[in-house]
Order: C-alpha cells, then sequence, then structure tokens
C-alpha cells in the first residue's frame, strides 16, 4: 500500500498545481491566502461487503481529499444576483449599519484597487455591491481580471488537462512497476 500511497500523493499534487494555476488564470489571486489554504489529503479507506454465504469481502483504497477555504466554493460556483446579500439604502429597503459584505469588499476595494483611504474604499464597495446585486458575482466587467475568459467553475475547467497528465503519469508509473516485476521474475529463472 505504501507504493500506492506515493503514487496518490503524486496525483494530489499534480491535481493541487492544476487547480490553483486555473484559479490564478481566473484572476483570482489577491493576497496568496487561499492558495496556501487549499491542501490535499491521502486516505486510507476500508469497505466492507456481506456475501450471500454469510461471509465478508473487505476492499482497501485510498482516496484524495481536497480541502479549501469555504469561500471557495462561491468563487467557483459565483452567486446569483437574486443570493448577493445586500440591499441597498437608496431603494428605502436597507437598513444601514455594518454588513460583512460590505466590509469585506471594502478590503477588496483597497487591495485590488489601490483605495487610499477607508471613504474611497466604501465608496467603491457598495459600487460594487450594487452592480452584483443586478448581475451576481462574478459581474460580467470581472473578467477583465481573467486570462481564460471564465471566472467560474476553476475546478472542472483544470480538470482535463490535468486528467491527461495524470493518465501519463499513471501510464508511466504502471509500466515501470510491470517493468520491475519482469525483472524479479526473470532474476529467479
Amino acid at each position: 500500500m505504501a507504493t500506492i500511497a506515493a503514487l496518490a500523493n503524486e496525483i494530489g499534487k499534480i491535481a493541487y498545481q492544476y487547480v490553483i494555476a486555473e484559479f490564478k488564470a481566473q484572476g483570482h489571486t489577491l493576497t496568496g491566502s487561499f492558495e496556501q489554504q487549499v491542501e490535499f489529503k491521502v486516505v486510507e479507506t476500508v469497505s466492507a461487503s456481506f456475501n450471500a454465504d454469510s461471509s465478508v469481502t473487505t476492499k482497501r483504497g485510498l482516496r484524495i481529499d481536497f480541502l479549501m477555504p469555504y469561500y471557495g466554493r462561491f468563487v467557483d460556483a459565483g452567486v446569483p444576483a437574486s443570493r448577493i446579500p445586500f440591499t441597498d439604502r437608496r431603494s428605502g429597503q436597507g437598513k444601514g449599519g455594518t454588513s460583512k459584505y460590505i466590509a469585506a469588499l471594502t478590503r477588496y476595494a483597497k487591495l485590488r484597487m489601490g483605495a487610499s483611504s477607508q471613504k474611497e474604499a466604501t465608496s467603491i464597495a457598495f459600487a460594487i455591491a450594487r452592480k452584483q446585486k443586478r448581475e451576481g458575482m462574478p459581474t460580467r466587467a470581472s473578467k477583465r481580471f481573467s486570462q481564460t475568459g471564465l471566472r467560474t467553475d476553476f475546478i472542472d475547467q483544470s480538470r482535463e488537462a490535468m486528467e491527461r497528465e495524470l493518465l501519463a503519469y499513471v501510464k508511466d508509473y504502471a509500466e515501470a512497476a510491470i517493468q520491475i516485476l519482469f525483472q524479479n521474475a526473470f532474476k529467479n529463472i
């Protein structure tokens, strides 16, 4: 199982590289925090099934689990306009007060757009919130940050290229393992 675990670990590394590359290509990188928090774990699994003759068949295997910050699901899938947590006071429906959403957009305005004052950053945050409330997230204009023209589905978009490399890697690994088996078999003759 140790060599299979090493293979699974290498597969995890390759998958991580492709997912992060697509995340960056879509223009989502800002502080690098997301990329540092994404991780994978190789988990040993055991499954059992009961047979008609009352015997039990067990199978051991490995699974690769990927973990990412919670907000990654919203970056990957987007958020429809109806789910944007903002009601504009200009419409007469907003309550005023503080909002975690506006606070996050204010921080974003400082980091991405270089807003130099709190007032400027807050103004930019409200402009973004209004636009997202109309269009959803990502907005159409945010595509200018993307090298691929896409702003969602970074996980699925990385999958096709990743699968080609993973298949080649597993094929090479299997060929090497078979070659070692043949070499060892002929040594014993």
